[in-house]
């Protein structure tokens, strides 16, 4: 197999994924098809082979893959665009996280309560993900009715690196990883009482805390080899979906087995902050497990 005919594969998968089970051998057969002869139509029309850069641009100019899917499959109603998912969750998760960061100081500190910060402001801050929800169900009620075909937002491949993105995530994720790595020495800096509450269980450092600096340079090497290559291929999704499996694994170990902080409320905000991890690693494992590319078998014929 040519590299632009698996770039195809990945393509026809990730339209058909989000199709319903019934009609994805068919759509993507067709599809596989279709994107095949505009290639070669394409690459004759210019006198030239085909090369990775006119298959992406084939890409882009046929469509986002979850636009596409909508196009097959346009008898339900949907309160969040697939090709809106990720930006909807990063929203939620970042509004969520603002409102704790607002509100949890006071608590680390001794001014409050953590049981009553967590029925009243922690679990309140959920509002938040229901406002956008409600806000995209209203905007494609809307949509919906002006018109019976949503509009095509013509977007790369979702699996295709945005290099800005990228290199901004990156960045993000070195100066995480450096924080948190150094953050035992940071606090021997630090004034009181920050100091004290922030100290690093010495049990925690010796015996359980040494999976967070290969991790991190995993994540690190997978993103920026995903970055050089410009695209997450297949090995490249199932590496990340390992990585994600072996957080999971590693905050389990964290929140279950003795204290991470050495000061009681830091710590119960801590595990609280890891359980929450956990369960959004977890989402992402089993998005990432939903979303690998079915096998397109060819039609049995009649007989």
């Amino acid at each position: 197999m040519t590299r632009y005919e698996a770039v195809l594969d990945d393509y026809v998968g990730d339209v058909v994924r989000r199709l319903p089970v019934a009609i994805r051998a068919d759509v993507g057969l067709e599809l596989r098809g279709l994107l095949e002869e505009s290639l070669q139509a394409r690459a004759e029309e210019c006198g030239v082979p085909i090369t990775d850069a006119l298959t992406l641009e084939l890409l882009r100019s046929f469509g986002e893959p979850a636009a596409v899917a909508a196009r097959y499959d346009t008898s339900t109603f949907v309160v969040i665009p697939a090709h809106h998912s990720r930006r909807y969750l990063q929203l939620a998760i970042g509004g969520v996280l603002l409102q704790w960061a607002l509100t949890v100081p006071p608590i680390i500190v001794g001014a409050g309560d953590l049981g009553t910060w967590w029925t009243g402001q922690g679990l309140g801050a959920l509002w938040w993900p229901g406002a956008l929800a409600l806000g995209s169900a209203t905007r494609q009620w809307w949509r919906a009715r002006r018109t019976a075909r949503p509009p095509v937002d013509h977007q790369i491949d979702r699996e295709r690196v945005r290099p800005a993105q990228e290199r901004l995530a990156l960045v993000g994720i070195g100066l995480g990883a450096l924080f948190v790595c150094a953050l035992p020495w940071l606090t021997t800096w630090w004034p009181q009482p920050l100091a004290t509450a922030f100290a690093v269980d010495s049990t925690f450092l010796a015996t359980r805390a040494w999976p967070v600096l290969p991790l991190y340079l995993a994540v690190l090497l997978v993103r920026g080899f995903a970055l050089r290559r410009g695209r997450r291929d297949q090995v490249l999704r199932r590496l990340e979906a390992g990585l994600h499996a072996l957080w999971v694994v590693v905050l389990t170990w964290w929140c279950l087995d003795g204290p991470v902080f050495v000061a009681p409320r830091t710590d119960a905000a801590a595990k609280g902050v890891f359980a929450l991890a956990t369960l959004i690693a977890i989402a992402r494992l089993v998005e990432m497990l939903l979303q690998r590319r079915p096998t397109l078998h060819a039609p049995t014929p009649a007989r």
